[in-house]
């Protein structure tokens, strides 16, 4: 089965100052699909997407749903600021259940995502050009085969160095 994209909206102010409000949904998106693209294989299965792109291109929002099947579902809300440089933009995700190892073939060992995950960024060049703030809260995860009953961590990179301001994890083995 090959991917089906369906995208349904508007564009409005296209010579002046864009504005979009797209509606979009790939039921499927085809792992054979990606790997094609990509040249090599990149999904261990098909995935679906459903979302709406919106906002002019000074703040332009991704508010998306990716349903992994079996390997769980993951809610995304992005935004990116299109006409700034260096671009400012954020990412928040959001899984109950989510097995990368289910759904990446990279990801050769158990990790399994539960939790809410966070950056808000200026900039994309690594390392000098990138400002970024970072937060996960997470419940119960696999990470590379380990059990951790939870995480906590704030963070600040910048000019290629991470300050950890807050990190918290439970383990078999103990706290930290």
């Amino acid at each position: 089965e090959h991917s089906a994209l369906s995208v349904d909206g508007v564009i409005a102010r296209v010579e002046t100052a864009p504005a979009l409000g797209l509606d979009i949904q790939a039921h499927p998106i085809g792992a054979a699909d990606i790997a094609g693209i990509a040249g090599r294989p990149v999904l261990r299965g098909d995935i679906e997407l459903e979302g709406r792109l919106h906002g002019g291109l000074e703040a332009l929002r991704l508010d998306a749903r990716v349903d992994g099947g079996d390997a769980g579902r993951l809610q995304v809300d992005a935004m990116a600021g299109l006409t700034s440089t260096p671009m400012p933009w954020t990412l928040d995700a959001r899984t109950d259940a989510l097995a990368l190892d289910a759904l990446l073939v990279d990801v050769p060992e158990p990790v399994r995502l539960a939790g809410v995950y966070r950056v808000g960024a200026v900039g994309t060049d690594w390392p000098e050009g990138l400002d970024a703030t970072v937060h996960v809260a997470a419940g119960e995860q696999v990470l590379w085969g380990e059990p951790v009953a939870s995480t906590r961590l704030d963070a600040q990179v910048s000019g290629g160095v991470v300050r950890v301001q807050t990190f918290a994890a439970e383990h078999a083995a103990g706290r930290l």
